[in-house]
């Protein structure tokens, strides 16, 4: 569950893009202006990229985007609730910002202007020999060699998406690319590993804590609403109530007075179910 980019758009009412599975994007349209969520997680990922994203989405749709600040991108967790283009980025100042208003064929900041040795520097030199399909080439390999990280009996789709980058690019550039698979997979894991233990601890949060705290029991018990509420439920259901609280077996007056069975019977006008004393006969 990641947190995704949303970009701010000076389009009035624009057209829903559909993805390449043939769904449709969530584009909400706020007065002069639309909120296109791109699906693309919001969290490492350069603003000159996720404009690039929109790019791609849009084509050349984008190019209806007047503001020479560039393109606003925010992560979905924020909700503007504003009618307007400068509504909206009033309330996200501070969460989000601008990026260039990037055409199809941008490349992008981060490999243009990669550290010498780096993995960036290696997809530069790829797109330096393979064009285009330079960034296929390395995802390719990159997602087998996790997939066989993880799953040994498929290390022969790493084996292959492998040799046929060497086949491209050279021997030298596979063993510089390969400590660098090893650095971005472990990378991956731990991600992954942090987000099961969130969703682990969110679980036990969510089953641990009361769903109606004491507070807000004794209020909608001793405020009336309890009484209210079952008494617009009708005949049928005290009815029910009642024959529920019977099968209890206990005596609701022997109860705590904070018990709930004992509170639902006050509250219906159910009658308690009292003790019975028992009665011994005296031997003669």
């Amino acid at each position: 569950m990641s947190i995704d980019a949303v970009a701010v758009l000076r389009i009035r009412r624009l057209p829903t893009p559909t993805t390449q599975f043939g769904t449709r994007f969530l584009v909400q349209h706020r007065g002069d202006c639309s909120l296109l969520h791109t699906l693309q997680r919001f969290e490492g990922t350069p603003l000159d990229e996720h404009v690039l994203s929109v790019r791609r989405i849009l084509g050349d749709q984008l190019d209806a985007h007047d503001d020479p600040r560039g393109l606003f991108i925010f992560p979905d967790v924020c909700e503007p609730e504003g009618r307007s283009y400068a509504r909206i980025l009033s309330e996200l100042e501070g969460a989000g910002g601008f990026g260039p208003l990037v055409k199809a064929d941008h490349v992008p900041l981060r490999i243009t202007n990669a550290a010498p040795g780096s993995y960036d520097e290696l997809v530069r030199q790829a797109r330096a020999t393979l064009g285009d399909d330079a960034e296929l080439a390395m995802t390719m390999t990159e997602v087998s060699f996790l997939i066989a990280k993880s799953t040994p009996t498929r290390a022969s789709e790493y084996v292959t998406a492998r040799e046929q980058l060497r086949a491209s690019m050279g021997e030298a550039f596979i063993s510089a690319l390969e400590p660098h698979l090893e650095e971005r997979a472990q990378q991956t894991i731990a991600s992954q590993q942090r987000f099961m233990q969130q969703v682990e601890r969110l679980t036990q949060e969510r089953f641990e804590a009361p769903v109606v705290g004491a507070a807000e029991l004794d209020q909608f018990f001793s405020s009336g609403q309890a009484n209210a509420v079952i008494d617009s439920l009708g005949p049928g259901f005290k009815k029910h109530l009642e024959g529920a609280l019977s099968s209890l077996g206990v005596a609701l007056d022997e109860l705590p007075e904070d018990d709930l069975a004992r509170r639902l019977a006050k509250a219906a006008g159910v009658e308690p179910r009292r003790t019975t004393q028992r009665r011994t006969r005296k031997k003669r």
